[in-house]
């Protein structure tokens, strides 16, 4: 390697003249034997991380430390449940097919008596089971004799309930059969699916779009010929 040199006589000016400066050789690391590198990484790691906890008593790292199952809910808490997800749905449910609101609420009321005996039996219940529980005790009250009278004059026909506004409607579901006027009132007036009238019948879902399908056409014949005999003012046409 070519080095520039500093000439003292000159009067400390740079001299052009080059010295060669000899080429130091690389440094060579001798190799360590196997048991100096087994002592020189010991120490290096001396200070490395345990990836272990040794939280009470356990040996392992955090992902092995397994959760403890929690507790089986009581029938208590599995009734609470089933009333908080059902009350609502089952009271409106029998209001809209009962006039006297204290008939719905006694009615609700004896449902969930029912309920109750189903939690402890350790049934697992949901919306449309409890709706068919309600849907039977409606049944059975309807066709108890010592109640009969009581009850049927009570119970609301489909053209008196306030709730359908038109009279054209209400008139048309009164000309279906009873099982039609159900299945219409199930799906539009209470917004169940297929498959929760299917729960609440005890039948299939295919079942149920079938029935469906006869009775919305069963319902628009109804309608065509309610509003043939009033006229296209709404009064009953003439003969």
């Amino acid at each position: 390697m070519v080095l520039p040199s500093w000439n003292e006589s000159s009067g400390g000016t740079r001299d052009t003249r080059l010295v060669m400066s000899p080429i130091l050789p690389p440094r060579v690391v001798p190799p360590r034997g196997k048991a100096e590198r087994s002592a020189l990484g010991e120490t290096r790691n001396f200070q490395k991380p345990c990836n272990t906890v040794p939280t009470c008593g356990h040996k392992g790292s955090m992902d092995e430390v397994k959760t403890l199952p929690r507790p089986a809910p009581s029938a208590e808490e599995r009734f609470a449940a089933v009333h908080t997800a059902c009350h609502d749905t089952v009271y409106r449910y029998l209001a809209r097919r009962i006039i006297p609101a204290h008939l719905a609420e006694d009615l609700t009321g004896e449902v969930f008596v029912i309920v109750w005996s189903k939690v402890l039996d350790g049934a697992h219940l949901e919306v449309p089971y409890v709706v068919a529980i309600a849907r039977n005790l409606l049944r059975n009250a309807y066709r108890a004799s010592a109640k009969a009278s009581k009850l049927r004059a009570a119970l609301a026909l489909t053209q008196q309930r306030p709730a359908i506004q038109d009279p054209g409607v209400a008139l048309g579901l009164a000309a279906l059969k009873e099982t039609e006027r159900e299945l219409l009132l199930l799906t539009y007036w209470d917004s169940f699916t297929s498959e929760e009238i299917a729960v609440i019948l005890g039948t299939s879902p295919g079942a149920i779009r079938v029935r469906l399908h006869r009775a919305r056409k069963s319902f628009a014949a109804a309608l065509e010929s309610e509003s043939t005999q009033r006229g296209p003012l709404g009064k009953a046409a003439r003969p």
